[in-house]
């Protein structure tokens, strides 16, 4: 199918124009359409149009390319304008083939309001074309845009006038495809429901039809709907980086050349920022005025992160790398990304946030080691092997990672007063397991919550937290945000590209790290000195660490020095906390000062613990003595 338009510019407009306007002069806009024959796949997709969040639920696909044809400088009293012949426009639409991504008209409930699972083989090529018919529709209505720009053009030689005319030209595509993104998608998918509308109200009225919530649809199809994974997993690896926690939060070291200057940073991986992120007192202490990268003419925007909201800028003028490799990204804003901070922490973290912007360049392997480590995988064609559990997530025009088909709840232990949350965002930011609506909290305050995807356990026993009053960092609601406790007991991968969390099943049986020891313990400036020291703050009754303290006399404030033969200048709070909860092992070893003589005691913790309601309690005689 060709279309032909012509478009004959406002004379008496361009009459007030410089010299050099065109009058007259006419666009020619030739616009074909036609069917490919390959069929759709998620890898395509992301081949033909990067900018697709969700690859993996995309059936239909434009492949959309447009040429200027016939741009010639105009010679006129002095100076060049330029004459454009016409705009020619190809495009390509992709469809899936037959399969299980694909429902039965029968099964369509009638709904007014489009979802995003439902979706016919049918109803898929009507909503090509019509996102075809939306694109040459747009063509045309901006094709006098384009003409007014270039009647504009007016240099004194005639390669400044051409490159000029390319530049109006690149430029007004980019209008196009920013108009396209917003709309184009939308209306044809409008489309496509009018048609299953269209043939389910004929056959039956649209009060008899069950509503299906989007948990139910997604845990009913399972798993089926994706591109079938292979038996064994991939092998090529882009890079292994050691990496460091902090709050059960994962950094890894970047390198940033700016000017020649090698700068190397502690970036946070945070799946919760749609933007990476620098900061500026990492540039100034490194010498590089923050100021002299901030690009020109460009707005300051909002972003949320780990920390909150705040107020950044784009810059410009830099390379980033991991070792010897050039990462291809050039995002960053700068904003301060100060997060953790001593004494709690040995040291300040971050320099910077790496964000959904760059988690979605790669599938990105968090390993909680030991060593722990982070591993990055060539975005095309990755997969794990098919034995392994996964869920689906999809990414939102917000950055958030949502999964539909998970539900948190309480179970039969809390009242009915505090029904399912249902839907799940994932948060590598965030340092709390799972967070759900203050009401649902206070609802089941004391009870463990269950996370539960399709028919995948994720995790039990999960001590929820309320979220903030005022509104945490994302904006979907009363869905339960799931933080690194969570994520971070084993391996999980992010596949983003192809809608996948990879989980581990040692992963998914691992519980959740708490400090139940009944022992508090704090770090803190020494006034005199201001050393940062680590004391007992708290003894809980009839606790392991109570028995503990009655068969060694540790006692609130104890000031401890080695916690399993690790001198505290080299732990963070986590750190020692993970350690009494037993993620290190069954006995922890703890050292400390007694009496102005620092004497130094030595006692284990837990050994061959008893676990009793999940809990580990100390068993008799394992107290040991080091003067």
């Amino acid at each position: 199918m060709i279309k032909t338009f012509a478009l004959f510019p406002l004379l008496a407009l361009f009459m007030s124009t410089a010299q050099g306007a065109q009058s007259g002069h006419s666009i020619l806009l030739s616009a074909k359409t036609q069917t490919a024959t390959e069929p759709l796949t998620t890898e395509k997709v992301w081949d033909l149009d990067p900018l697709e969040l969700n690859p993996h639920r995309q059936n239909w696909l434009l492949n959309r390319d447009v040429r200027a044809e016939g741009l010639k400088a105009d010679y006129r009293q002095g100076h060049y304008g330029v004459i454009l012949a016409q705009v020619v426009s190809l495009t390509r639409v992709y469809t899936r083939a037959p399969g299980p991504w694909y429902q039965e008209i029968s099964t369509f409930s009638c709904q007014r309001e489009p979802n995003a699972w439902f979706s016919t083989a049918e109803g898929t090529q009507i909503a090509g074309e019509a996102a075809a018919k939306h694109w040459d529709e747009l063509l045309s209505d901006k094709l006098q845009k384009l003409t007014l720009q270039l009647n504009r053009v007016n240099e004194s030689k005639e390669e400044k006038a051409l490159m000029e005319g390319r530049r109006l030209f690149a430029e007004w595509l980019d209008g196009l495809e920013v108009e396209w993104q917003a709309e184009g998608k939308h209306q044809a998918r409008l489309a496509e429901w009018k048609s299953y509308r269209t043939t389910c109200l004929s056959g039956k009225p649209v009060t008899a039809v069950k509503k299906i919530q989007p948990a139910q649809s997604l845990a009913l199809r399972g798993q089926e709907i994706f591109d079938p994974v292979p038996p064994t997993g991939s092998e090529q690896i882009f890079a292994r980086l050691p990496a460091r926690r902090w709050n059960g939060l994962y950094t890894i070291r970047l390198s940033m050349d700016v000017g020649g200057k090698r700068l190397n940073g502690q970036f946070l991986l945070d799946s919760g920022s749609l933007h990476s992120l620098i900061s500026p007192d990492f540039l100034a202490g490194q010498g590089i005025p923050p100021e002299a990268l901030v690009l020109k003419g460009l707005h300051a925007q909002k972003v949320k992160w780990a920390e909150g909201s705040a107020v950044a800028r784009a810059i410009g003028g830099y390379t980033l790398s991991l070792g010897n490799q050039e990462i291809p990204f050039k995002d960053l804003l700068m904003t301060e990304t100060e997060l953790f901070i001593p004494p709690q922490f040995v040291s300040t973290c971050c320099d910077g946030v790496l964000g959904i912007d760059f988690l979605r360049q790669y599938a990105v392997e968090f390993r909680a080691g030991p060593p722990v480590e982070i591993i990055l995988w060539p975005r095309a064609g990755f997969h794990h092997e098919a034995a392994r559990p996964w869920t689906e997530v999809s990414t939102t025009s917000t950055g958030d990672l949502i999964s539909a088909a998970c539900i948190a709840d309480t179970g039969s232990l809390a009242s009915k007063a505090a029904p399912p949350v249902v839907g799940a965002r994932w948060d590598t930011g965030s340092e709390y397991a799972l967070e759900v609506h203050a009401t649902q909290f206070e609802k089941a305050r004391k009870t463990p919550w269950t996370l539960t995807c399709g028919s995948q356990k994720i995790a039990t026993r999960i001590d929820a937290s309320p979220q903030d009053k005022n509104g945490l960092r994302f904006s979907h609601g009363k869905i339960a945000n799931v933080g690194m406790p969570i994520l971070g007991r084993g391996d999980t991968t992010l596949d983003l590209s192809h809608g996948r969390i990879w989980f581990t099943e040692k992963t998914l049986q691992t519980r959740i790290y708490r400090n139940e020891s009944g022992l508090g313990v704090r770090f803190k400036y020494e006034s005199d000195q201001g050393d940062r020291i680590l004391q007992v703050v708290s003894i809980a009754p009839k606790s392991s660490a109570a028995l503990f303290a009655k068969q060694t006399g540790i006692k609130v404030g104890t000031r401890l020095t080695q916690v399993d033969s690790k001198p505290i200048e080299e732990l963070d709070l986590w750190n020692i906390n993970q350690r009494l909860a037993g993620a290190f092992g069954t006995a922890v070893k703890l050292e400390w000062d007694v009496g102005t003589r620092h004497t130094t005691k030595l006692g284990k913790v837990v050994k061959n613990p008893i676990l009793k309601n999940g809990v580990l309690s100390l068993a008799a005689g394992n107290v040991g003595e080091l003067k």
